[in-house]
């Protein structure tokens, strides 16, 4: 992923890489699998050093960070990627998918006193990409 100085020939990789990794550490015990992807996201974190403009780096951050539990995370790369733009509308699809289903997680476990701003916020940035509400891209039909 480091090597090419490329950008299509590292994204390609990066893709690989972060399919592969999750898919092989979806099978190891909790702690194996929490410092393997612990080492996904210490790469991705040197690619977005080079890169912090790259959307697509912050979207593979975001589904890395969801596998390992981290939601509120998840949450703010998946929100930077959609903010910095995503090369394909699979992939931004995808990833609002992945701001929805985060900001279902968290809505259920933030503590009352978190969830009204959480919420406050996520209304603004739903309302900025204009979605018809805030689990309803403006992409997904009825």
């Amino acid at each position: 992923m480091s090597k090419s100085a490329y950008e299509p020939v590292r994204l390609a990789a990066v893709q690989r890489y972060v399919e592969l990794a999750t898919e092989r550490a979806s099978e190891l015990p909790a702690a194996e699998k929490s410092r393997a992807l612990a080492r996904v996201v210490t790469a991705i974190d040197k690619l977005e050093a080079d890169n912090y403009a790259c959307g697509l780096y912050h979207y593979y951050h975001g589904q890395v960070e969801s596998h390992r539990g981290d939601y509120r995370r998840s949450y703010e790369e998946s929100v930077i990627a959609r903010e910095l733009g995503l090369p394909h509308e699979r992939v931004l699809r995808d990833n609002d998918n992945q701001i929805v289903f985060c900001y279902d997680r968290l809505v259920s476990s933030l503590p009352e006193e978190e969830r009204g701003a959480f919420e406050a916020a996520h209304g603004a940035w739903t309302r900025k990409w204009g979605w018809k509400d805030t689990r309803t891209p403006g992409w997904k039909k009825d």
